[in-house]
């Protein structure tokens, strides 16, 4: 699933524990922790954290925003 926000829904959802709190789990896979702070609250409810950082490559990214008709006239 993925969530683009903390949106009031998912907030409730996750306090009412219909998703699973990885806080003591990240430390098991390293390759899941993020080495930004910012990121970790952004995942995180109430100290839980409920999401692992997913990174994007600046191609994808830019592709999404120029659209793919300018990506192909280029």
């Amino acid at each position: 699933m993925v969530i683009q926000g903390k949106t009031p829904g998912f907030v409730k959802n996750a306090e009412a524990g219909a998703f699973w709190d990885l806080t003591d789990k990240l430390d098991d896979y390293p390759n899941l922790k993020t080495t930004f702070p910012e990121i970790q609250e952004n995942a995180s409810i109430n100290g839980a954290v409920y999401g692992v950082y997913r990174g994007r490559a600046p191609m994808r990214a830019l592709a999404a925003l120029t659209g793919f008709d300018a990506v192909q006239n280029a």
